[in-house]
């Protein structure tokens, strides 16, 4: 697809910038301070609150439309959280993350749209060795450079007259392996538009995407 162009050639270039980069930090999400993700998406039926008794139930419902975003992240810091009424007990190595990204839909849906969100990163969960993941969910804005195709606008018709600024909403489980170098995939993530039930846009108007991200960290 001729829109994807760009997102290849940075791909490529993030790829050469990161094989210049230490071993040490390679594919280890606690120790990375930039990431770089291209992520893939599928169109969503339904809203955020029932995509987990549809997923359950096997009753996923999706639409031809795609969504494709290129994002960089940055880690400004990491921090443990202490568990209460348990001394030296902690959560460790969680991450907050400060995120810019390009999209552009296909299908159905084919404008272009910008995001700047933060996100919290818990720390490894699972065993210490093999494959090891984290969760991670996030809040920003989500701008849309034309009419949103698939999403309800003000007179309640799909398409039409529909909210350009709304919130975004990051969800996603990222995997790793200590012996990839700066490779890591996640899987699910789920990017979410809202109208913040009613403060940016009326509820009901926004969209679920689900799909996943290759990602490499330095």
């Amino acid at each position: 697809m001729p829109h994807l162009k760009w997102c290849g050639w940075l791909l490529m270039a993030v790829l050469a910038a990161a094989g210049l980069r230490p071993a040490q930090a390679a594919g280890d999400p606690t120790r990375r301070d930039w990431q770089v993700s291209l992520y893939v998406g599928q169109f969503l039926k339904g809203t955020l609150l029932e995509l987990p008794s549809q997923f359950v139930q096997g009753e996923l419902g999706f639409r031809s439309a795609t969504f494709f975003q290129l994002d960089l992240g940055y880690t400004p810091f990491k921090f443990d959280l202490p568990i209460p009424f348990c001394t030296g007990c902690a959560l460790r190595n969680n991450q907050f993350e400060l995120h810019a990204a390009v999209g552009q839909y296909a299908g159905r849906q084919t404008n272009a749209e910008l995001g700047a969100y933060f996100m919290f990163r818990t720390g490894q969960i699972g065993p210490r060795t093999g494959l090891q993941a984290n969760i991670a969910a996030g809040w920003g804005i989500s701008y849309a450079t034309g009419t949103t195709g698939l999403e309800v606008g003000r007179t309640d018709i799909q398409g039409v007259d529909t909210y350009r600024t709304q919130f975004q909403v990051p969800i996603e489980v990222e995997w790793w392996h200590p012996n990839l170098r700066s490779v890591s995939i996640v899987l699910p993530r789920i990017h979410h538009r809202s109208g913040g039930y009613g403060a940016l846009a009326a509820y009901g108007s926004g969209s679920n995407f689900i799909g996943g991200s290759l990602r490499l960290s330095w």
